[in-house]
């Protein structure tokens, strides 16, 4: 959607100054449409493989607003749909075997139902002793999530030729580029997606 910051001390007058500065207003004008006339409000861009995320049990987003606009459709645009079939079913399996073996997406399994139970939770210990109890409970269980998307998977990232040829007059690019590698070496999510990818081309040479 397209927002816009809206100041409102741009419409109260000058009588009202003592009040300021009363603060700004995100406001959603606008939507955003597809080629095939349907709009990614509300519901985005369904997805053909989801994959564990840490947020999947929590109520958040634009969706969860009272006030959300509506999804709609407009006229689609003049365009070529692709006609070929994707073997959706047999990529989807193969990915939930996966990830269902995969012992960092079940981590993350795990820690949605944490996160999820802590925001649920509405009511907590008055003396501080139990309070502080708690708190450290909390924080030991939360430890041992923190080696999700710490370890290396088996993805071999390469920087391409023409930026090599940057870094070699520039440090501070290498320094950004190494540490993004390093980064993405270790994203499951990533990984996933080359291996969906991978099976695509498998079960469906042709494509």
């Amino acid at each position: 959607t397209v927002q816009r910051v809206t100041n409102l001390d741009e419409f109260v007058n000058d009588k009202l100054n003592d009040v300021k500065p009363l603060g700004a207003l995100s406001l959603t004008i606008q939507k955003f449409y597809r080629v095939n006339g349907k709009t990614t409000q509300l519901k985005g861009v369904v997805p053909d493989v989801v994959l564990p995320d840490s947020y999947q049990d929590m109520k958040i987003g634009e969706k969860e607003e009272e006030y959300a606009l509506s999804w709609d459709e407009i006229a689609p645009a003049r365009y070529t749909p692709w006609t070929q079939v994707l073997p959706k079913d047999k990529v989807r399996s193969a990915s939930e075997k996966r990830v269902a073996a995969n012992d960092q997406f079940q981590l993350i399994r795990q820690n949605a139902a944490r996160i999820k139970r802590d925001s649920d939770k509405s009511l907590f210990p008055l003396s501080l002793d139990a309070y502080l109890k708690e708190l450290k409970a909390q924080t030991l269980d939360a430890k041992k999530y923190e080696k999700i998307m710490k370890t290396a998977t088996g993805l071999k990232i390469k920087v391409p030729n023409t930026d090599l040829a940057l870094m070699k007059s520039d440090t501070a690019k290498k320094e950004i580029s190494d540490r993004m590698i390093e980064d993405l070496s270790k994203d499951i999510y990533l990984e996933e997606a080359v291996l969906v990818l991978r099976d695509i081309r498998l079960i469906s040479p042709s494509l």
